[in-house]
């Protein structure tokens, strides 16, 4: 990325993450850590396009909605692609990169292995909402806190995880979200609604906040040694988490200054013939 474009982006960015607020161009430069002349020139780019716009005689406020879904840049993705095939050629099953999109999962990544005997329906670009509370649907709404659930969610739509679809109440919904820890792994043995079996886990980035749910998808079919594939999958999920989180913190000091102060996010992956999702 040129030098001119990655100062851009950092101002859009910059604004972008405070709709609400107002800056100086003087608030703007050091927060971006651009000169004064060359933000000059950047916030005459950005008003003539109508991305921000004068709010007083010194004053400029953000004119549209933007934000990363991943809040990472391109040496991230490189390192979570990696991570993805270490994690299929390890357990031989499909691993998963989940970003949030509202109240919804976006599958962002997938890797899956050549011999899955059942291939996994979900794929990049694939959505669905978080009513059943399954092992991703726990992990998010866990996140995000049962005030913020009741928000954003009727809670009277919850359902167990499973093929009956069976409805929970919402202070079973909250017990249920509220005794998951969003920093641990989760998983539903029995599978979800369409037969697939998760491991899940939440990626952050450098500050600890939530970035994507990264996962381990299979068919819910009966497992030899139940005990050793948990322990197994549970024991990668962790491995390849922490190496993400170690990628980050070590990239943090060199990292885009406009980017890490942009936009945070989350997300989800599968896909074949027969299919479950």
């Amino acid at each position: 990325m040129s030098e001119p474009v990655r100062r851009t982006l950092s101002v859009l960015e910059y604004f972008a993450a405070r709709p609400d607020e107002s800056f100086t161009q003087t608030q703007i430069a050091e927060a971006c850590g651009i000169s004064g002349a060359t933000l000059s020139r950047i916030v005459k780019t950005l008003g003539d396009g109508g991305y921000i716009f004068r709010q007083t005689s010194r004053l400029y406020r953000c004119n549209v909605v933007f934000r990363k879904l991943i809040g990472a840049n391109a040496e991230y993705f490189d390192a979570l692609s990696k991570a993805l095939t270490a994690i299929v050629a390890t357990t031989s099953l499909a691993a998963e990169a989940i970003v949030v999109r509202g109240n919804e999962f976006e599958w962002r990544q997938k890797e899956e292995h050549p011999d899955l005997s059942v291939q996994i329906r979900a794929h990049p670009g694939f959505r669905r909402g978080m009513n059943e509370l399954d092992s991703l649907s726990r992990l998010y709404l866990s996140e995000i806190g049962w005030a913020e659930v009741e928000r954003r969610f009727d809670p009277g739509t919850f359902y167990r995880s499973g093929a009956r679809h069976e409805r929970v109440s919402a202070a079973e919904a909250r017990r249920i979200i509220e005794q998951t820890d969003p920093r641990s792994v989760a998983f539903d043995i029995e599978g979800n609604g369409r037969g697939v079996r998760r491991f899940a886990t939440v990626a952050r980035d450098s500050d600890d906040a939530f970035l994507h749910i990264l996962s381990i998808a299979e068919a819910a079919c009966p497992i030899a040694d139940e005990q050793e594939h948990v322990r197994r999958n549970i024991a990668v999920l962790e491995q390849w988490r922490d190496e993400l989180s170690r990628f980050l913190r070590a990239a943090a000091p060199v990292a885009d200054r406009g980017a890490r102060r942009g936009g945070k996010a989350a997300l989800l992956s599968s896909g074949g013939v027969p299919t479950r999702g």
